[in-house]
């Protein structure tokens, strides 16, 4: 982290130019342009994180040693067993929090995306 922060430090300017370009390039896309950008993208990087959580739940057994809870991996309640992808009360529930926002969104658009990205040390620090 030390070593980040020296290199940030030095290379602010360059960094800065760089990520200027990057916000350049994304602010044109799509995606970013999207109403609900902010939402639908913690949801597929929070799927991604808990899905690597069941990964290794279910094909690492010499990292059980490391796991918060006490519960036995055998047991029918293990969060490797459940359907990784399946139509639960998860699901519902992201479907009706994108509902609501992407209602939201059609009518009261408000995503108005500046010009000018974040600096390197802005960045750094969210």
């Amino acid at each position: 982290i030390s070593v980040t922060l020296i290199l940030s430090l030095i290379y602010h300017d360059c960094m800065t130019v760089y990520l200027q370009q990057l916000w350049d390039f994304l602010r044109q896309t799509s995606f970013v342009k999207h109403e609900s950008c902010e939402p639908l993208l913690s949801i597929i990087t929070f799927t991604i994180i808990i899905n690597i959580y069941r990964f290794v739940d279910q094909f690492c057994p010499a990292m059980h040693k490391y796991k918060l809870n006490s519960s036995s991996n055998n047991g029918a309640t293990s969060i490797a067993k459940e359907n990784w992808f399946g139509f639960g009360y998860e699901f519902r529930a992201v479907v009706g929090y994108l509902s609501l926002i992407g209602l939201y969104d059609m009518f009261h658009p408000r995503r108005i995306l500046p010009i000018n990205g974040p600096s390197w040390i802005e960045f750094m620090i969210h």
